[in-house]
Parts: C-alpha cells; sequence; structure tokens
C-alpha cells in the first residue's frame, strides 16, 4: 500500500507525471502475485482450500497466511518461505522507476527521506509502513489533519484499507478530505454501528463509480446502478463493519448493526468529529464517511425526500 502514497507523493513533487505513474503502476500489478496464488502454483493448497481461507477472510480481520495456518493447511515453515518471495511493493515500484530510466536509486533515497522527514515519521515507524503496516500509515496520515482522533477510528479505517485490498483491488491509497461545505452524490449506502460506541458509516460516490465499485465487490461486470448494484456496495459495507464488530468483541465490546440501505441522490453536511475520505483504486474511486458523533446522523439532509437520517 505503502507505494501508492510514495507515488501519489513523487507526482506532488514533480518527480514524475501521472502517465508514467500509470505505467509504473501497470508493472506492478503485472509483477504483485497473490499469497493464495502463489501457494496454489506451489502446490501447498488445492484451490478448494484457498478458496475456503478467502471465505474466512468475509468473517475475520486477518490475513490469509494466518487463516491458513489456524486450519491447518500450511505451516509456520511453508507460510514463512512463501512470505519472503514476495517483493516489497515499495521496491517494486522503485525498480520500475529506474528501469523505466524515470528516477535513478540516489533520487529514490533522497525521496523517501524526505517523505518521512515531511510526516514526522520515526525509523521504526516508517520501516512499519514501508513493510506494509498499514495501522502505522493510518495513523500518520490522521495526526497530519488538525483535531484529535480516538484510536478506534485509526482501527476503523485501517480495516476498511485491509478490507479494500482483499476484497476490491490490492491497489488502494486513501485520500483525506476537508469538509467545509455540502457536498452532492448520485448514490449512497448508510449503516449504524451502535452499542457502547456509535458510529455512522456512509459509502457514497457518483453513479459512474457506485457500478465499478460493485462490479469489483461482485466479481462481475455490472453496468447499471440498479438493485443487484447497491446490493453489492451494501453488502462491503455490511461486511466491514461486521469484521469491524468482530474485531470490537475480541475486545469485550459487544456491539449491532442496523441494516444497511441506500438512498439516491443525497447532499451530505459536515458535521463535528466527521471524517471524508476517498478510497482511491485502480481506474475507480468512492467516498467514505463516519463519525463517532452520537449526533452526527441527525446533520446529514437527504434533500431529495426531505427526510433526515
Amino acid at each position: 500500500m505503502f507505494s501508492q502514497y510514495f507515488g501519489y507523493y513523487l507526482l506532488e513533487k514533480g518527480y514524475i507525471n501521472f502517465a508514467q505513474l500509470e505505467e509504473v503502476w501497470e508493472h506492478q500489478k503485472k509483477t504483485h502475485v497473490k499469497l493464495g496464488l502463489l501457494a496454489v502454483s506451489d502446490g501447498l493448497l488445492s484451490v478448494e482450500q484457498a478458496e475456503q481461507v478467502h471465505a474466512q477472510q468475509m468473517q475475520k480481520d486477518k490475513k490469509f497466511g494466518e487463516i491458513a495456518v489456524e486450519a491447518g493447511f500450511l505451516t509456520e515453515e511453508q507460510l514463512n518461505g512463501l512470505l519472503s518471495s514476495h517483493k516489497n511493493n515499495h521496491l517494486l515500484l522503485a525498480q520500475a522507476l529506474v528501469e523505466k530510466k524515470y528516477m535513478n536509486l540516489y533520487q529514490i533515497a533522497m525521496t523517501l527521506f524526505q517523505y518521512k522527514k515531511e510526516h514526522g515519521l520515526s525509523d521504526e515507524q516508517f520501516a512499519s509502513i514501508k513493510n506494509g503496516d498499514i495501522r502505522t500509515l493510518v495513523d500518520a496520515m490522521l495526526k497530519m489533519r488538525e483535531g484529535m482522533y480516538p484510536a478506534v477510528i485509526v482501527d476503523y479505517l485501517s480495516l476498511l484499507v485491509k478490507n479494500v485490498i482483499r476484497f476490491i483491488d490490492p491497489h488502494v491509497w486513501l485520500e483525506f478530505k476537508e469538509w467545509n461545505a455540502p457536498i452532492a452524490y448520485e448514490w449512497m449506502s448508510f449503516q449504524q454501528i451502535q452499542g457502547e460506541l456509535t458510529m455512522y458509516t456512509y459509502i457514497v460516490s457518483d453513479r459512474v463509480n457506485w457500478i465499478k465499485t460493485a462490479s469489483r465487490y461482485a466479481g462481475e461486470p455490472l453496468s447499471e446502478a440498479d438493485e443487484m448494484a447497491e446490493a453489492s456496495v451494501g453488502e462491503f459495507l455490511n461486511l466491514q463493519n461486521g469484521i469491524f464488530l468482530v474485531n470490537m468483541s475480541d475486545r469485550g465490546q459487544e456491539l449491532s448493526l442496523t441494516p444497511q440501505y441506500a438512498e439516491s441522490p443525497v447532499s451530505m453536511n459536515q458535521c463535528p468529529s466527521s471524517i471524508l475520505v476517498t478510497v482511491h483504486y485502480t481506474e475507480g474511486s468512492f467516498d467514505f464517511i463516519t463519525s463517532t458523533e452520537p449526533a452526527h446522523i441527525k446533520q446529514y439532509a437527504l434533500v431529495n425526500n426531505a427526510a433526515s437520517l
């Protein structure tokens, strides 16, 4: 995931242009191999076992390898062997940049140092981020914004990134946005988390990205923003929140979910403690809004039907 952030950092600083960035990401896509596919290819897992592990990932916030070991499909030694054969994504990005002659190794080393300095990262934090520590990366990004965010928000957004990687697209990055005026969207899916902790969660987007997100999650091409697309986006939101509830239950905090539902079109208004983040993935994106404010839901107006959530 760090490669996406570092790629956009290079773009913002003017080291490469967007066409070059897309080209090196395409190179990464061809080089990156998912762990499950690698295990099947090496004869360590059957297709059926890989599918079982993937199904378990829809219920647990655990990595493919962790679940495979727990199920007895892989040994720790086999898993370590597979992991050691995986290349670090940011190194793949660096390799592609050098091979395409867009940057040299010295420039890459210097910009990595600049990135670390500008984000106020310690050596340990930066090493963790480069090695795929999503939570540390999300935490660092939130700390660059004004205001304080509880640890549960960092946990929730980190889980969101993991689930986008697992079920929509492995190439993902978050863009935290300032929100000072109402924003109109063509589609919205909503679900509330309730109990000791109250959270209000929304996936919102235009029609084109709504269909793209639905298609990616469904695993089949969809062409209309119809009931199937609505159900697909809603299922992803429910999956995200369901796994979050399992994680919280493991910590001794029992929560529940309201049924998710969709509206179209909507106008969303900011309220205290709300976070607006655009989730970018290959050739698509959607906005995600969350807040822990109990009054938050009342401050979101559905203009079209003159009702409030």
